[in-house]
């Protein structure tokens, strides 16, 4: 307990102020970065296909699969500049409100990776995605209303679970835990060496 205490009176923080450092680099990655936050709340396929290897042995195990992928990408695309289009033109209060939430935690988790080793990483900002999916529920409600987009809207969540069905199939095949292993030991069946 006394070496415990000794330690954290001495080095409170651990060596973790090493990795604080001013990286203006991360800079450069604000427009990626706000791609993919706003992304967060689109159908973005293009996370799961972005092995360029896995993506080419899909298409050869799984051709009929390619158009949805296609529509899929640039519905994803459609639907950023939906929700970007919907953040600055609209003046309901509510729309208002989740713009100040998005803007201020965008802001805050943005100033965050210019103190960080590490360049802006989709999985490092996850914790944002209620908000997003807030404005992404909020924007199809509004487009829905006032576009008449349901059937769209409808056959985009189709191809979605379409693609999503063929990529699990896929992947269980080359992404799986239980490729190249064995299954799992019982207790019966393993012996004591002692």
């Amino acid at each position: 307990m006394i070496l415990t205490l000794d330690a954290l009176w001495n080095d409170p923080l651990g060596g973790t102020e090493n990795n604080v450092v001013f990286n203006a680099r991360n800079l450069l990655y604000f427009p990626e970065f706000l791609g993919r936050y706003f992304a967060m709340g689109t159908i973005e396929i293009a996370r799961y296909t972005s092995h360029i290897e896995l993506l080419f042995q899909q298409i050869d195990v799984q051709p009929w699969a390619v158009p949805s992928a296609v529509v899929l990408i640039i519905a994803s695309a459609l639907q950023v500049v939906f929700l970007v289009y919907f953040l600055l033109l609209n003046r309901d209060k509510e729309a208002q409100t989740i713009k100040r939430l998005l803007l201020i935690s965008a802001a805050i988790v943005f100033a965050s990776f210019l103190f960080s080793i590490k360049p802006p990483i989709s999985y490092t900002f996850y914790f944002t995605f209620p908000l997003i999916l807030t404005l992404s529920l909020s924007a199809y409600a509004f487009y829905i209303d006032r576009w008449r987009l349901k059937e769209w809207f409808s056959w985009i969540f189709m191809l979605s679970i379409l693609f999503h069905l063929t990529h699990m199939l896929f992947g269980f095949n080359f992404k799986s835990i239980y490729i190249d292993r064995t299954g799992p030991a019982w207790p019966s069946n393993i012996r004591s060496t002692s």
